[in-house]
C-alpha cells in the first residue's frame, strides 16, 4: 500500500496528532500556539524560497495547526457569557428564531431556537447560542425562520455521569446547543412578526409538503421509513421498527450519512454517464466522466439539503466535493490523495469530527474500498478475455467486486462499531448485500424522483413513491426474517482502544507485502493476544478479593451494580422515567456494564415495581444472561412491567420472593439477607397505593467481612420504625438513602440504629420533587454521616476488601479512604 509514502498522509497524521494534543494533553494557551504556528510557517516559507529541503518543518507546522484548530472545538463547560447568566435562571422570558424543522414525537415535540435576547429585570439582554426547546403539547405548525417569544423553563444540558457513558453535553455543544428549555404548551409561545423568508424557510416549506405527501400516500410504518431516508426524520419511526432494522444489521440506513449521499451520487453519476456517452458532442469535448460528476454532485447536494444537512451529511458532502473535483480535473485514479485531502479539509473545518463515530466509520469504509479492495485477488474465470462481448463475465466481475467491497467495509468498520455501539450483527454482511442494492437502485431513486415530480403531478409522484415503498416493504420483511434469529445480534461489550488498534493491525497484516512466515506468525500472535484479552476477563475470575459497589447516576431513580468477588454480579434496581420512551437500560445501564466488561448477571434485584426502579431492567433482561431475579411479591398497576417479567420468564430465570429468600444467601464470601418484607408476604389481592408499594420495598443487607451495605429501596417512616424495633437491623457502613432523601423517610430512630458512616443519595439534578429534603440533609449532617449525591458527584463507587473502604466519584474523580 503506497498510502504511507504520500506526503498528504504524513500531514494528515500530524494534523490529527495536533488535534488530539490540543484536546487532551496540551495546557499551552491558544495565543502561544498561534505564535508558534505563525513562526514555523514563516520559517518553512523561507526554506521553500531558498530551495532548501526540510522534512520535519511541515509536520511541525501541521501539528501546531491541529493544536490551534482544537481550540475551536466547543467546550460544554465554557458556554458564552450570556448563556452562563441564562443558566442561573429557572424560568425566563426569551426570544429566538426557529432554525430547524419542528420535530413531533409521540409524547412531546421539540424545536431548535437561535436565541436573540432574554429579559433581565426591566430590560432585555442579548444572547447568542442555541436552545433545544421541548413542547409538551404542540398544536401549531411552527415554520423555520419564525421569531417567537415566551416564558421558558430553563435546564442545563446534563449527562448521565457514569463511566462509559455517552457525552451528550459535548454532542450538543458541537451544534452550539448549550441549554434546554421546556414549555407545557405552545399556546405559551407568541410569534413575533412574520417568518423571515430566506432559503431555510422555503426549504422547510418544501419539506412540510413532502412530509404531508408521504404520510398521505403510504401507511405509517413505511411513511416513517421514507421520511427517515428522504428527510432525515428518524423520530417518525416507531421504536420497534428501528430496533428491528438494527438487529438485522441495516440500522445505519436510518441515519443520513456518507452512505446515503454516496448512493445517491453513484446512481446519479451512472445515469448521467450513460446519457453523456450517447451525446457525442458532450463526450468528445468535455468527457463523459467529468460531465457526469458535475451533474451528479448537485443532485446529491439537493438530497443532503432535503435531509436537513446534519453534521455527518455535511462532512460527507465535503468529501464528495473533493472526489467530484478529482473527476473533473481527471485525477480520479489518484483516489488515495483525494481521500486524504478530503479528510484534511473536513478536520480543518470541523476538528471535532476526529472523535465522531460517523466520520471515523465513513473514512475507514472509503479507505477499505480504495486501499484494500484492489488487493483482493480476482478469480481467473472472471478476468477479461479476448471476447469483449462477454457480458455475463463482466456482470459476474461486478457482482464479485460488490460482494468483496461489502465484506471489506463490514470487516474494517466492525471494530469501530463495537467500540461506539457495543453491538455485533453476525448477519450484517448478508443483510447489507441484500438491502443496500434495493435502497440504492429502487428506494432512493424512486423517492427522489417522486419529490421532483411532486410540483408537476401528485399522482405521478405517488406512483413512484408507491413503487419505492415496495422496496421498503422488501427490506422490512427481510429485516424481520433475519432479526428473528436468536443469534442475529450480539452485545459483546465495548473493546478498549488498544484492542481496536490491535484488531486493525491484524486486518492490515493480511495485505502487507512481507515474508509469508513472518506475517503468519504475527497474525497468530495478534489473534491469540486479542482473543485472550477479550475472553479471559469475561470468563475467569480476576482473583481479587474485593467488593465493588457502584451507585449509578440514573437521574431521579435508583440503580446499583454490585461486583462480588469471583466476577459474580448483582444489579439492584434499574432506574427509569415515568411516561417516557427513553430506554435507560440501553443508553445508561448497559453501557456501564459493558464498560466494566460485564456480560452476565448472577442476580437482578427489583426493590419494588415503580418506574424509576424497574424500567431500565427490561433491556438488560433481554440482552444479558441472568441466573436469579429477586422481587418483593408486589404487583403493579403499570402494564410496562409485564414486558420485564415476561422476558425473565421466557429466559427461565429463577424468581425468588421473600419466602424463597428467608435464609441468608452467601455468594463468594459475601452474606446477603433480605430484611423486608416478611417471608409470609405473598402479595395483595387489592390495588396498593404508591405509599404502600414503597413500604413493601425489598430491603437487602450485604455484608463482606467487616463491611456492610444496606439497600432499602423506597421504604418510608412506617417500615423504618418497624425495622428499627426488630432484631435484624444492625449497624452498616454504607447506606443507600431511602426514598431518594424524601422527608417521609430517613427517620432519626432508623439512622441511629444503623449508624452509617457513608450515605448515598440517588436522585436527579434539580428534580421536580425538590429532593433531597433540606431537613433530611440536616439530619445526616447532625449525625456526622459522610454524604454523596449522584446529582453532584455522578456515579459513586465504593470499593472494599472487607476492612477498609475507598470511595470514588465520577465527577472530579475524587477519592476518599475510610479506615477499618
Amino acid at each position: 500500500m503506497g498510502l504511507v509514502h504520500r506526503p498528504l498522509f504524513h500531514l494528515l497524521i500530524s494534523f490529527c496528532g495536533g488535534i488530539f494534543i490540543g484536546r487532551y494533553l496540551s495546557p499551552v494557551p491558544v495565543i502561544f500556539c498561534f505564535i508558534l504556528t505563525a513562526f514555523f510557517s514563516a520559517l518553512l516559507f523561507f526554506f521553500l524560497v531558498q530551495g532548501r529541503k526540510s522534512s520535519f518543518l511541515p509536520l511541525l507546522v501541521f501539528v501546531l495547526s491541529g493544536t490551534l484548530a482544537s481550540s475551536t472545538i466547543p467546550d460544554p463547560d465554557q458556554p458564552p457569557g450570556a448563556i452562563q447568566q441564562l443558566l442561573k435562571k429557572k424560568n425566563v422570558v426569551l426570544t429566538g428564531t426557529i432554525t430547524h424543522s419542528l420535530q413531533r414525537g409521540p409524547t412531546s415535540s421539540r424545536m431548535l431556537l437561535n436565541l436573540a435576547s432574554f429579559k433581565e429585570g426591566d430590560g432585555w439582554r442579548s444572547v447568542s447560542g442555541n436552545l433545544l426547546l421541548n413542547i409538551r403539547n404542540c398544536q401549531r405548525q411552527w415554520p423555520v425562520g419564525q421569531t417567537l417569544a415566551g416564558r421558558v423553563r430553563i435546564r442545563p444540558v446534563r449527562n448521565f455521569n457514569n463511566p462509559g457513558a455517552f457525552n451528550y453535553r459535548q454532542y450538543l455543544a458541537h451544534q452550539k446547543i448549550w441549554l434546554r428549555g421546556y414549555v407545557q404548551s405552545d399556546m405559551h409561545l407568541v410569534p413575533l412578526d412574520r417568518p423571515e423568508r430566506n432559503f431555510n424557510y422555503f426549504l422547510d416549506v418544501l419539506r412540510n409538503r413532502i412530509r404531508t405527501f408521504i404520510d398521505r400516500w403510504l401507511p405509517p410504518s413505511l411513511a416513517g421509513l421514507y421520511r427517515s431516508l428522504l428527510l432525515g426524520e428518524r423520530y417518525a419511526l416507531s421504536a420497534d421498527l428501528r430496533e428491528l432494522l438494527y438487529n438485522a444489521g441495516i440500522g445505519h440506513l436510518l441515519a443520513i450519512s456518507g452512505l446515503h449521499l454516496g448512493l445517491v451520487a453513484a446512481f446519479a453519476f451512472l445515469l448521467c454517464h450513460f446519457v453523456s456517452l450517447r451525446i457525442t458532442a458532450v463526450a468528445a469535448r468535455w468527457g463523459a466522466r467529468p460531465v457526469a460528476a458535475l451533474t451528479a454532485f448537485p443532485i446529491a447536494l439537493v438530497y443532503g439539503l432535503l435531509t436537513g444537512m446534519a453534521l455527518p451529511a455535511l462532512r460527507a458532502t465535503l468529501m464528495l466535493a473533493v472526489f467530484t473535483l478529482s473527476l473533473v480535473v481527471q485525477r480520479e485514479k489518484d483516489l488515495q490523495n483525494s481521500l486524504l485531502l478530503a479528510a484534511l479539509i473536513i478536520l480543518a473545518i470541523y476538528p471535532e469530527a476526529l472523535f465522531a463515530a460517523s466520520f471515523q466509520l465513513s473514512f475507514i469504509g472509503v479507505a477499505a474500498l480504495i486501499l484494500i479492495l484492489p488487493l483482493v485477488p480476482l478469480p481467473r474465470r472472471l478476468l477479461p478475455q479476448d471476447d469483449k462481448s462477454d457480458k455475463f463475465r463482466h456482470l459476474g466481475l461486478r457482482l464479485y467486486q460488490f460482494i468483496c467491497g461489502s465484506l471489506m467495509i463490514f470487516l474494517y468498520t466492525t471494530p469501530l462499531v463495537l467500540y461506539h455501539f457495543h453491538r455485533f450483527t453476525a448477519l450484517g454482511i448478508l443483510s447489507n448485500l441484500l438491502a443496500v442494492p434495493v435502497v440504492a437502485f429502487l428506494v432512493l431513486p424512486a423517492g427522489l424522483l417522486a419529490v421532483f415530480l411532486l410540483p408537476l403531478s401528485s399522482s405521478l409522484a405517488g406512483f413512484f413513491l408507491t413503487l419505492g415503498s415496495l422496496g421498503l416493504s422488501l427490506v422490512v420483511t427481510l429485516s424481520a426474517k433475519l432479526a428473528s434469529l436468536t443469534w442475529a445480534t450480539f452485545w459483546p461489550g465495548s473493546p478498549r482502544i488498544w484492542q481496536v488498534l490491535l484488531a486493525y493491525l491484524l486486518l492490515l497484516l493480511s495485505f502487507v507485502k512481507t515474508n509469508r512466515r513472518c506475517r503468519f506468525s504475527l497474525m497468530v500472535v495478534c489473534s491469540l493476544f486479542l482473543m485472550g484479552s477479550w475472553v479471559i476477563p469475561l470468563h475467569f475470575p480476576s482473583g481479587k478479593s474485593l467488593l465493588r459497589v457502584t451507585f449509578l447516576d440514573v437521574s431521579q431513580g435508583n440503580s446499583a451494580v454490585v461486583e462480588l468477588p469471583g466476577n459474580r454480579i448483582m444489579l439492584i434496581d434499574g432506574g427509569g422515567f415515568h411516561g417516557s420512551s427513553f430506554d435507560l437500560g440501553r443508553y445508561v445501564l448497559a453501557p456501564y456494564l459493558w464498560h466494566r466488561r460485564i456480560t452476565r448477571l448472577h442476580t437482578m434485584v427489583l426493590s419494588h415495581p415503580h418506574p424509576d426502579h424497574y424500567q431500565g431492567l427490561t433491556f438488560v433482561a433481554k440482552h444479558f444472561p441472568i441466573k436469579q431475579f429477586w422481587h418483593s411479591n408486589v404487583c403493579s398497576r403499570d402494564p410496562s412491567i409485564r414486558g420485564l417479567l415476561t422476558t425473565l420468564a421466557a429466559k427461565k430465570v429463577a424468581f425468588m420472593g421473600p419466602r424463597e429468600l428467608v435464609s441468608n444467601q452467601n455468594i463468594n464470601g459475601v452474606d446477603l439477607k433480605v430484611l423486608h418484607p416478611s417471608p409470609d408476604f405473598t402479595g395483595s389481592s387489592r390495588t396498593l397505593t404508591d405509599k404502600e408499594i414503597n413500604n413493601l420495598s425489598l430491603v437487602v443487607r450485604l455484608k463482606y467481612k467487616d463491611v456492610s451495605f444496606l439497600f432499602p429501596g423506597d421504604i418510608e417512616k412506617e417500615t423504618e420504625d418497624k425495622l428499627a424495633r426488630g432484631p435484624h437491623l444492625h449497624p452498616v457502613d454504607v447506606l443507600l438513602v431511602p426514598h431518594h432523601g424524601s422527608r417521609t423517610s430517613s427517620s432519626i430512630p432508623f439512622l441511629q440504629r444503623l449508624k452509617p458512616r457513608i450515605a448515598i443519595f440517588s436522585l436527579g439534578f434539580d428534580n421536580r420533587f425538590h429532593l433531597p429534603a433540606f431537613k433530611v440533609l440536616e439530619r445526616y449532617d447532625a449525625l456526622g454521616i459522610k454524604t454523596y449525591r449522584t446529582d453532584r458527584h455522578g456515579a459513586v463507587t465504593v470499593i472494599t476488601d472487607g476492612h477498609k473502604i475507598e470511595v470514588e466519584t465520577f465527577i472530579n474523580q475524587e477519592k476518599s479512604l475510610f479506615g477499618g
